[in-house]
């Protein structure tokens, strides 16, 4: 039997709490009113959503203790999101060009 592995708050939960309200706070700044320019709005936004996201597996990791390698179909899954969504938006993007 395997020790249990203890995640502290301050390793990975405050952390992944701090780049989730961040991401959520840029995304709401940049879709709602903003005095940025529309090129850089188009830039920042997908950043916001990957700043968003990318906190998840950190929360998830201290929530359920579980250390990055019993992660791996998680993590995979959350790669092809922001991958998909990164992708999506660099069409838009490009369309609009």
């Amino acid at each position: 039997m395997q020790p249990k592995v203890t995640i502290s708050f301050m390793q990975r939960g405050l952390p992944g709490l701090l780049c989730i309200g961040l991401g959520l706070a840029l995304c709401f700044i940049f879709r709602h009113s903003s005095a940025w320019p529309e090129e850089l709005k188009h830039l920042a936004f997908p950043v916001a959503l990957v700043l968003a996201l990318g906190g998840m597996p950190l929360v998830n990791s201290y929530v359920y203790q579980r250390p990055w390698s019993a992660m791996r179909s998680e993590l995979r899954g959350l790669a092809t999101l922001l991958a998909g969504l990164l992708g999506w938006q660099l069409c838009s993007w490009l369309g609009a060009l």
